[in-house]
């Protein structure tokens, strides 16, 4: 390679490592932004919406006092939005000893690069979030001045957090010249790389990132229920269904939009709030399925039981213990929105869905 080509490429060394990340999110954003999904951020939309209208015009004061719940809902909402649009300067580890001697070009022209892209994405996130949360500024009472206010702000915050970020990239406090701050800098750039790959693997399976797993010591209390000694396959997987943290994450995301819908529809019939019930527990269910397969893979569980029925039955037992909890807190939501005859309709339904999974999905899955 000559001595030209290889100026060139390291000039145009962040351009490249953008677009290849481009390319990438691009790949993983197919498999997202599929036919299911799309039909559930409908859903998810229209239900947004619905709750809208029946709130629009309300106060909501909160506990009697001057605050209300719009007030609370757009700073929980533009303050999440502030926790995205970090510095992404890309760099590798192996970055520290290739490019050693370049500090200057890192300097003078890498870092400035994705300062100034960082800086494009991160404002155009807090825009995107701004625009959300307008029509929620609207009934907080703000006028026009004010909303203005809020977006000046939360572009400032922005820009600030992004300036420190870049300060802690160019310089080292033990030298008097600007300079390339490794230690932090890979750490940081790792950080960000760490965080795109776990939201990636919520919905896909992505190359050298394992499955997360959380104590979540609160839920012990819960686990002590299902002792080893008495049901060991059935402990293990109400264990891997809770600590698992793309299935918990998932079925709470789920029960979270169809409390929301509930409420939504809580003056229509009777049986639309049961089928929406019966439509939670079936796509909960398919989709608490792949911990199983994930389990597998561990010698511990052929170890406890030889017998793959048996093991398919124990964790289709925890399975149906685990959605009928949140089953019985829609329930009891329904009660208190459309009263007890539609609770005790939505109860019947329920169990008639569990009976349905014990015998069907264990026979289906044992062969």
């Amino acid at each position: 390679m000559s001595q030209e080509k290889q100026k060139i490429q390291l000039r145009n060394l962040y351009s490249i490592r953008a677009e290849q990340k481009q390319i990438e999110t691009k790949r993983y954003l197919k498999l997202l932004f599929n036919d299911h999904f799309l039909v559930f951020l409908m859903i998810a939309f229209g239900a947004l919406v619905l709750a809208y209208r029946n709130l629009h015009g309300h106060t909501l004061a909160l506990f009697g006092t001057a605050v209300t719940a719009w007030q609370l809902l757009a700073l929980v909402f533009l303050v999440s939005g502030l926790f995205l649009g970090h510095l992404q300067t890309n760099l590798k580890p192996a970055d520290r000893i290739f490019l050693l001697g370049a500090d200057q070009y890192l300097i003078k022209d890498y870092l400035p690069k994705a300062y100034r892209q960082s800086l494009f994405v991160g404002s155009s996130i807090q825009l995107i979030f701004f625009l959300l949360a307008l029509p929620i500024l609207k009934e907080t009472g703000l006028e026009n001045g004010w909303i203005i206010l809020v977006l000046l702000v939360v572009l400032t915050i922005k820009y600030g957090q992004l300036r420190f970020e870049y300060s802690q990239v160019r310089f080292n406090p033990s030298k008097q010249e600007p300079t390339v701050n490794w230690e932090w800098a890979i750490s940081q750039a790792e950080r960000m790389s760490n965080r795109r790959y776990r939201f990636f693997a919520l919905f896909a399976q992505v190359p050298g990132q394992g499955v997360v797993i959380k104590r979540r010591a609160y839920l012990d209390p819960v686990l002590k229920k299902v002792p080893f000694s008495k049901h060991p396959m059935k402990a293990l997987a109400m264990r891997q269904l809770i600590r698992n943290q793309s299935a918990l994450n998932l079925i709470v995301r789920q029960f979270l939009l169809v409390a929301v819908l509930l409420y939504t529809i809580r003056n229509q019939a009777w049986y639309l709030q049961a089928a929406l019930i019966v439509a939670f527990l079936y796509i909960a269910n398919r989709q608490l399925w792949p911990v199983f397969d994930q389990s597998e893979r561990v010698l511990w569980n052929s170890l406890l039981s030889a017998n793959l029925a048996d093991r398919r039955r124990s964790f289709n037992g925890a399975v149906q213990t685990f959605l009928m909890s949140f089953a019985i807190l829609l329930i009891i939501l329904i009660s208190i929105f459309s009263g007890i005859q539609a609770g005790g309709v939505a109860l019947l339904s329920t169990l008639l869905m569990l009976l349905i999974f014990q015998s069907q999905t264990t026979s289906k899955k044992t062969k």
